[in-house]
């Protein structure tokens, strides 16, 4: 299945059962997760990257640099 860069964030937080579980697994807010997906990335490293465990992917995709 392919994704477009954009959807990745979406991919991830889907894969820990959807915002509210990404939330609580992350320790963070529901509102945070919302921006996650509206912004398309995950504007905390340290997040991206525990997210990115928790969800198998890659942190540069949650969190691409320009």
């Amino acid at each position: 299945m392919f994704y477009h860069p954009q959807d990745w964030v979406k991919v991830a937080v889907q894969r820990l059962g959807g915002p509210t579980q990404t939330a609580i697994a992350l320790g963070v807010s529901g509102t945070t997760i919302f921006n996650w997906l509206k912004l398309k990335r995950v504007s905390n490293l340290g997040k991206a990257k525990q997210l990115a465990k928790l969800s198998g992917l890659d942190h540069q995709k949650l969190r691409p640099t320009l």
